[in-house]
């Protein structure tokens, strides 16, 4: 599964590189409100899970990213292993999301066939 970072600030996109780049594909860009609208306009990837990160400590800032369907936020300066446990919590739900609509996919398969026969 791979991660996109998302950064104005080039020195935190390194920061995130080193600490999560030993164990997932990493991808860049900038601006994360650009990216996470690009993001939900595109069926394929509107269920993407997307924590920003926020130097800015302020209850608008914060929020602002969940308006735009963030499923976390974390305050700069952050802590690395803080970090380390969301994305692997984030990436956990998202794998069990995705389990769970391939299960949902087959049961309705399975009881469409038997319904036909």
């Amino acid at each position: 599964m791979y991660i996109l970072v998302v950064d104005d600030i080039k020195a935190n996109i390194d920061v995130l590189m080193d600490t999560l780049g030993d164990s997932h594909e990493l991808m860049v860009a900038m601006d994360r409100y650009q990216v996470r609208e690009r993001l939900k306009a595109d069926l394929r990837s509107a269920e993407i899970p997307v924590i920003f990160l926020t130097a800015l400590s302020d209850i608008a800032n914060k929020t602002g990213g969940f308006e735009v369907s963030a499923v976390d936020d974390v305050t700069e300066p952050f802590e690395i292993l803080e970090v380390r446990a969301r994305v692997e919590t984030h990436l956990s739900l998202a794998r069990a999301r995705r389990a769970l609509a391939n299960q949902n996919a087959w049961l309705e398969e399975t009881v469409g066939q038997e319904s036909s026969c």
